[in-house]
């Protein structure tokens, strides 16, 4: 496997129908709480990226707002370290792919304010 690939599938967690299937997910188990959060934090993702379009990497903000909702959701550290590795890596991807850190800079800040706003 190629890096440029492995790159590529690391960006799919970020993607809209990942999102859709953690979501899913989520409706099946009795978590409401968590389904509230990410029904906010998806609706503040779309509206977001009709409003800024281009200038944020939305693969990183949804990636984003997922790893930190899974980290508050199942609270494990062991689980917490992996979640870390792979937004990490997440984040290293789109770089390499897209080559536009102002992008990321400002899918990384769209997380963290989704995410605040989402779980408050």
């Amino acid at each position: 496997m190629q890096y440029k690939e492995l790159a590529r599938d690391l960006l799919a967690f970020g993607s809209p129908v990942f999102y859709a299937l953690v979501f899913a997910r989520a409706l099946i188990g009795p978590y409401p709480v968590f389904i509230k959060q990410l029904t906010i934090a998806g609706v503040l993702i779309f509206l977001g990226a009709a409003a800024f379009r281009d200038r944020v990497d939305w693969y990183v903000t949804r990636s984003g707002v997922i790893s930190m909702f899974t980290i508050i959701f199942y609270n494990n550290q062991t689980f917490n370290i992996f979640v870390a590795l792979a937004f990490t890596g997440i984040l290293c991807s789109s770089y390499f792919v897209r080559k536009d850190i102002n992008k990321i800079i400002w899918g990384i800040t769209a997380a963290l304010l989704i995410g605040w706003i989402s779980v408050s």
